[in-house]
């Protein structure tokens, strides 16, 4: 992501707060950018379920990941991998 893309997904969030408020949160958000523009895909509440935190399958699907674990936004993308 560069910084225009960044801006971009700032600017969306600042529009999703905006126009939500008043409902409560977490939201669950799927987006993407193409191009420098973000595309909004869905969103609705988040909402969890005591059953599928509780099962061994769903929980199996879900990698290791250490709390501290941080994502490089600078790092480019590859894709058909």
């Amino acid at each position: 992501l560069d910084e225009f893309d960044r801006l971009a997904l700032r600017l969306m969030a600042k529009e999703i707060r905006d126009k939500l408020s008043g409902m409560s949160e977490p939201f669950d958000v799927e987006l993407g950018i193409l191009n420098g523009k973000v595309y909004l895909f869905q969103i609705r509440p988040f909402v969890e379920s005591k059953r599928a935190r509780a099962s061994v399958y769903l929980n199996g699907l879900d990698p290791d990941i250490p709390g501290d674990a941080t994502v490089d936004l600078t790092a480019r993308i590859r894709v058909g991998e």
